[in-house]
């Protein structure tokens, strides 16, 4: 009897669950909300009016109402579906459909107020238990549209036609429709910095709120409150106190972090190939935007038979990355050996090469940032599914992708540097500055506002701080050298364009700054974020999850802390494109910003929930489904991103 009232609470919460979820989306589909999807390269709007069909969504909230009630097996269960059922068979009788989207839309709200109301005594919901069920049944279905995504790999026909792609289509409609707020969450985390002094205020008044109801609520209980203790490592106590089924893959994960980052090794390499397989790109058509503009620099440099002419590369296109069409001529040489290919094609596969190294050094400068190999490894996957990634296949951002690269190389050497005084590293991370100004001198430019940035802020915080707090741990001296090699770096660049007869990126960024920064998109800054997130380059810097773990991340982030300084340095440089540029400007600086670590750090916050400080055996249950919460929350996000990434790569080729 007692497994029997186990398993009827369990189907209950799942099927409560499935009403929720379905009376959402069919709430969704009610009002014809329009979004913006790319399929198969044209980024158009849609308008999201069915999840099946327009003849049975209706009917799915009602049949899983009916179950409910008879799962509850009371009275006014057997009244309800008798009358729903009735109402039905009459509907489709008449053929109106306005009273199934009644009857429709009644389900939910009937079932709460009967289980506030009428019968509250029969219908004890745990809450904790049914959001569980819910993150499970989402989990599943994002599951089944990520199958639905790589079978069309196998599959013949197009995307979003029939039935089977019907989870797909939902996934897809909903995911831009939550994309939406993107634009907001960018602004949250954008301009961070004018709200986060305010947070320790606003989470102390929660601290102190929460504990007063828990005092009043637990005065004549013995219970303890649980006070979680933020650590990803498990040790061998805790595998011993919490030895629930649901633990083990997380111990696992936590402990072998190699698994991942090796996991974001293979995927990156696949993942790049990914938009050439036959099934999707069978004329093997060329799917980023700015080779074109490589080959005719490589072109420049190779057109006479007297070989290569290296110092042309500095001069064309004012010689803003001259580094990269010489890294990419080598790659063609290179491949040229094993036989005759064509510079496109050559250049078509360079996310072969670039997708690997940035997932690497990324790592690389996460453990070096966070000495925390889970992070790290987790920023790696976070990569490959981002705008990072994306975008840059899309546009053929290559130059951008390797000075990227170069970049989190060069705050590598800084972190080194800071942490160590060792010159040597100084040296290095300068050597670094240079090469990225010749691979990318945007990305460059960034870079350098960056720093500056980071300068700026650690002086305002050892002046706000003071002296007397050594954790703070900031020599100024150091920060001093910091300035000097920025400003060595700016002189180089002078130079270099008076000796080249080029324009320096500094005067570059200022033509730049002529056609799309001003008074004009200052006025139309809203129109032109939301242009950004939802509409240029395939709409692909919509990515909510990742937007919203990074803004876990900056709520949690400690700007005392020259790690979270760094990172909330490089992510707060956006703000500026967001007053005063346009969309071409805010990409450019948007694909710069360092949000996958960020979202790491973030989704690290929550799986580090699953380590108690509390160990009172008679809490470990309530504790265990609070965690899986947050577990199931981390792999929801995680399979929305691979989605997002699958969804784009799937439609990255034009076809008429």
């Amino acid at each position: 009897m007692h497994i029997s009232s186990f398993n009827k609470t369990r189907v209950f919460n799942m099927v409560l669950a499935s009403l929720i979820i379905i009376y959402t989306v069919y709430l969704l589909s009610l009002f014809d909300l329009r979004f913006y999807t790319t399929v198969y390269r044209v980024t158009y709007p849609l308008v999201f009016e069915y999840m099946a069909s327009e003849q049975y969504d209706t009917l799915f909230p009602i049949v899983i109402s009916i179950f409910i009630y008879l799962i509850m097996d009371v009275k006014i269960g057997s009244v309800y579906s008798i009358i729903s059922i009735t109402l039905v068979l009459f509907a489709l009788f008449i053929g109106e459909g306005f009273i199934l989207n009644i009857v429709a839309l009644a389900t939910l709200p009937s079932f709460i107020f009967t289980a506030m109301v009428v019968l509250p005594c029969k219908t004890k919901i745990d809450v904790l238990k049914l959001l569980s069920s819910i993150l499970t049944i989402l989990v599943v279905f994002e599951f089944i549209v990520m199958l639905t995504w790589l079978s069309y790999t196998i599959l013949n026909g197009n995307v979003y036609e029939g039935y089977h792609w019907a989870f797909a289509r939902t996934e897809t409609a909903v995911f831009y429709i939550m994309g939406s707020i993107s634009p907001i969450l960018a602004l949250l985390i954008l301009f961070a910095y004018l709200y986060k002094p305010a947070i320790p205020i606003l989470i102390s008044a929660y601290s102190s709120l929460i504990g007063y109801i828990r005092r009043r609520i637990t005065r004549h209980n013995s219970e303890i409150s649980i006070n979680p203790i933020y650590n990803t490592r498990l040790t061998k106590d805790d595998r011993s106190l919490y030895n629930f089924s649901f633990y083990s893959p997380l111990s696992f994960l936590l402990n072998n972090s190699q698994h991942i980052f090796i996991a974001a090794l293979i995927l990156s390499i696949l993942f790049a190939y990914y938009p050439y397989l036959p099934t999707i790109n069978p004329a093997m058509e060329n799917i980023s935007v700015d080779v074109i503009y490589y080959i005719q620099g490589i072109n420049e440099m190779t057109v006479d038979n007297s070989g290569i002419n290296i110092s042309k590369a500095f001069t064309i296109s004012n010689g803003d990355r001259p580094l990269s069409l010489l890294f990419m001529l080598a790659i063609y040489n290179m491949i040229n050996v094993f036989g005759n290919i064509e510079l496109s094609v050559a250049l078509r596969f360079m996310p072969l090469v670039l997708a690997p190294l940035l997932t690497y050094v990324v790592y690389r400068f996460t453990i070096t940032l966070y000495t925390n190999k889970f992070i790290a490894a987790m920023a790696s996957l976070l990569t490959i599914f981002s705008y990072h990634f994306i975008v840059g296949i899309y546009a053929g951002f290559f130059a951008n992708w390797l000075a990227l690269i170069v970049m989190y190389a060069t705050l590598t050497l800084l972190l080194m540097y800071i942490r160590t005084g060792r010159i040597l590293h100084l040296l290095y991370m300068f050597l670094c500055l240079e090469v990225v100004m010749l691979l990318h001198v945007y990305t460059w430019t960034y870079l350098i506002a960056g720093l500056l940035l980071f300068t700026l802020v650690t002086l305002i915080v050892y002046k706000l701080v003071g002296k007397k707090e050594q954790d703070v741990g900031i020599d100024l001296k150091r920060y001093i050298f910091i300035l000097l090699i920025v400003a060595a770096s700016v002189f180089i660049d002078i130079a270099r364009a008076e000796v080249l007869n080029v324009f320096s990126g500094v005067e570059t960024n200022v033509i730049l700054a002529d056609k799309g920064v001003g008074y004009e998109q200052f006025l139309a800054r809203w129109n032109n974020l939301k242009y950004t997130f939802t509409t240029y380059v395939g709409g692909y810097f919509t990515n909510v999850p990742l937007l919203l773990l990074t803004l876990i991340w900056i709520i949690r982030a400690n700007i005392k802390t020259v790690e979270d300084r760094l990172i909330l340095s490089m992510i707060y440089i956006g703000s500026f494109a967001v007053i005063f540029g346009d969309y071409v400007i805010q990409t450019r600086i948007f694909y710069n910003l360092p949000l996958h670590i960020a979202g790491a750090a973030g989704i690290s916050m929550l799986l580090a929930s699953y380590i108690h400080q509390d160990y009172d055996k008679t809490l470990i249950k309530r504790r265990g489904d609070r965690s899986m919460l947050l577990l199931l929350v981390s792999m929801l996000f995680l399979l929305v991103m691979v989605n997002y990434t699958l969804r784009a790569l799937s439609n990255l080729v034009f076809r008429f």
